[in-house]
């Protein structure tokens, strides 16, 4: 049982880590924020994905997402819905909000030599909404 665990998650970019947003190689569809950071912790079963983000106000909003990689939602704040699968090396997050009003779906690769993260952030809905593609350096 634990090499099927361990096999499994040797399929899957390694993502673990502390990541900083790099604004300067990133493209914002809206207004930048001040600054974004990303922790993401990974084992076979669970995805711990923290985000702790400074707006241009200078509040912090800090959430963290624990969720089997499964496909299945699990629940988060405010009644919200996560959703975490793999796509080959590719760690897909979809966020559901307000009851389907607001949907988000972020997509999320390792560079080659593990020292970036891009992120490319997809608005579903509502629909009409400008894209981000952003691009993290590890810390």
């Amino acid at each position: 049982m634990t090499f099927g665990l361990a096999l499994a998650a040797a399929d899957h970019t390694n993502l673990a880590g502390s990541w900083q947003l790099d604004p300067a190689r990133s493209q914002f569809g809206y207004a930048p924020v001040k600054s974004e950071t990303l922790s993401i912790a990974q084992t076979p079963t669970s995805v711990q994905f923290t985000e702790a983000v400074v707006g241009e106000g200078g509040k912090e909003d800090k959430v963290t997402y624990d969720c089997p990689p499964s496909g299945q939602a699990c629940k988060a704040r405010h009644g919200d819905q996560i959703t975490f699968y793999y796509n080959g090396p590719v760690l897909v997050m979809i966020e559901t909000k307000h009851g389907g009003d607001s949907v988000t779906k972020r997509r999320i690769q390792a560079s080659e030599d593990g020292k970036t993260l891009t992120v490319e952030v997809q608005r579903l809905a509502p629909t009409n909404q400008k894209n981000d593609t952003l691009v993290f350096n590890r810390q």
